[in-house]
């Protein structure tokens, strides 16, 4: 699977279920008995991702919501902002 392009994650309810689909393969990735572990492990994927969208689909097959995920920045090095209590006042 080629992540630089993005990959879309679906969570949807089959048959009491909820599944976890990706773009581009036949079969699910994942399956739980609890939406909201479905929805959590979809977000742990799009955040391993470079790019994702993730909908999620109610009981009734309709789409509930779509998210989308965006390669993070890279973290700042916030060190140097740490007051160490030894900063002059300039007088």
């Amino acid at each position: 699977m080629n992540m630089d392009r993005g990959v879309i994650l679906r969570v949807c309810s089959q048959s009491a279920r909820w599944t976890v689909t990706e773009s581009g393969r036949d079969k699910a990735v994942a399956d739980f008995g609890d939406k909201d572990d479905a929805v959590e492990y979809a977000h742990s994927l799009a955040t391993a991702a470079q790019e994702a969208v993730i909908e999620i689909y109610g009981e009734d097959g309709r789409l509930e919501s779509r998210t989308q995920h965006a390669a993070s920045e890279p973290l700042r090095d916030s060190s140097k902002d740490i007051d160490t209590g030894t900063a002059t006042t300039g007088r």
